[in-house]
């Protein structure tokens, strides 16, 4: 069976660790988690069975997590607040914006709000992280989210990058008003200071209006047809201001850099930011979103556990890429090192469905997931995402074969020269091969197992990039 979820990060539920998991009559190889995203409205059909099948969710919504607490007593809900960006739609946003040293400017322009530093990636205000006052803030906007809520177990600290620079992509800053003439044959090019950058979710990177308070129509909408390039727009030559020299007014998103001293002081900031979070949640968890594997230690240290949002594969990779055999035994190494810290690792994969055949959607939701299990201990877990309609939550047969309890740690056996990965379970096993190379493997399971679809197997055949779990057939314990 499987039902699934769009992806948004937001917030987190547990039901283990902190809370207990479900009872079973063997223990099941992972604990999960899912997303619900948007209203309880759109989850609510889907609340029995995620209130069960889950041990950890990431929600965006009271109404969310209200719904699932009453179903399941036992859920802790991980409150979603980002740490190194500001949007205007957020609660605390009015005494952010009072705060103009609490914002990232662009590089050689004056600390003023239109050169604040936004992520074209996240259309969001970037945060200096190494201010005491957003620090502060921070660390109180969190304490009170616990005080005035009590069902959140924590906070879903969003956004924790190992560097300031990993995943934002261009970084761009308002340019309120600059005034042009028009160019071109019939008065359709316009000429502007800085390269424009598309925003995210389609917003219009640029105004074009004949007058300085931008009153009246807009003379730029692709839609009908306008284009730009890096500083030259092009106009609908059957929709334009005037003829060629007529004076326009222009409003758009530049691109710009950040400073140069951000990057040396983007650690020390963000944990500064989430040692004194976790100092004002002193019985409350605190969750940081590392993104990948790369993730700073001393946040792990400062934190409970860390959202790793591209495990192995991320859920808007194409699937026809995936990581190097050196690059996935790091990510699968980071795994076993934070159960050995006793920290949580909240392991997040997929494939892009618009850019995967559903041939290597299956192939990466199983490697992922036998790659998670060889690392995975009791404060791990796992999810796959993938497009589904209707925001139903993803769940895959797999996750519900009771493999039991893992025996030791990975071991490695070499086959001609691919080296294959694998770890015992008390019911079962997982089998990787994470080769670079174009070989084939035949494992010898050494004795009658079966997989997720049913099948009685004895060998098992691996392609490189390619994983499994099985378990053992009545009688073979």
């Amino acid at each position: 069976m499987k039902i699934g979820l769009k992806t948004c990060i937001l917030t987190v539920i547990f039901l283990s660790g902190i809370v207990a998991s479900r009872e079973e009559p063997e223990r099941r190889a992972v604990k999960t988690h899912t997303i619900c995203y948007g209203s309880w409205k759109a989850h609510e059909p889907y609340a029995d069975f995620i209130a069960s099948h889950y041990d950890m969710i990431l929600d965006g919504e009271r109404g969310i997590v209200e719904g699932l607490t009453r179903r399941n007593p036992k859920i802790g809900v991980l409150k979603y607040k980002i740490a190194q960006s500001m949007h205007d739609s957020y609660p605390d946003w009015k005494e952010v914006d009072a705060n103009e040293n609490w914002f990232i400017h662009a590089k050689g322009f004056e600390p003023v709000r239109e050169n604040r530093l936004r992520s074209a990636s996240y259309d969001e205000y970037m945060m200096d992280v190494s201010q005491t006052g957003w620090q502060d803030h921070y660390a109180k906007f969190v304490g009170q989210a616990m005080r005035e809520n009590p069902l959140f177990a924590g906070i879903f600290a969003d956004n924790c990058w190992s560097s300031f620079s990993s995943y934002a992509g261009k970084w761009y800053r308002i340019i309120p008003v600059e005034k042009h003439v028009t160019e071109g044959e019939k008065g359709e090019i316009i000429k502007v200071d800085f390269p424009v950058v598309k925003r995210r979710r389609g917003l219009t990177p640029i105004k074009i209006c004949t007058n300085s308070k931008f009153e009246g129509p807009n003379f730029y909408d692709e839609t009908k047809g306008c284009s730009w390039n890096k500083q030259t727009i092009t106009l609908n030559s059957s929709n334009l201001p005037g003829p060629r020299g007529t004076e326009v007014w222009i409003s758009y998103a530049a691109v710009c850099s950040p400073p140069d001293d951000l990057v040396t002081k983007w650690e020390d900031g963000i944990t500064a930011i989430v040692t004194k979070a976790k100092a004002a949640l002193p019985d409350k968890l605190l969750i940081g979103n590392s993104g990948s594997r790369l993730y700073c230690e001393r946040y792990l240290d400062a934190m409970d556990g860390i959202f790793v949002e591209a495990f192995i594969h991320a859920p808007w990779g194409m699937g026809s890429r995936g990581l190097t055999a050196t690059q996935w035994l790091e990510e699968v190494n980071a795994l076993v090192h934070s159960q050995e810290k006793n920290k949580w690792h909240m392991s997040h994969s997929g494939t892009d469905p618009k850019n995967s055949t559903p041939e290597q959607t299956e192939q990466w939701r199983l490697f992922c997931y036998a790659s998670f299990l060889l690392g995975t201990g009791p404060k791990a877990t796992f999810q796959f995402v993938a497009e589904t309609k209707d925001r139903a939550p993803n769940y895959y047969p797999e996750w519900d074969l009771l493999i039991g309890e893992p025996k030791g740690s990975y071991t490695t056996i070499k086959i001609g020269t691919t080296i294959v990965y694998q770890r015992e379970f008390a019911n079962g096993k997982a089998v990787v091969n994470p080769s670079d190379g174009s070989d084939t493997v035949t494992i010898d399971l050494g004795g009658t197992y079966r997989d997720w679809q049913g099948r009685v197997l004895k060998e098992i055949k691996l392609p490189p990039k390619h994983g499994t779990v099985v378990v053992v057939t009545r009688g073979q314990k």
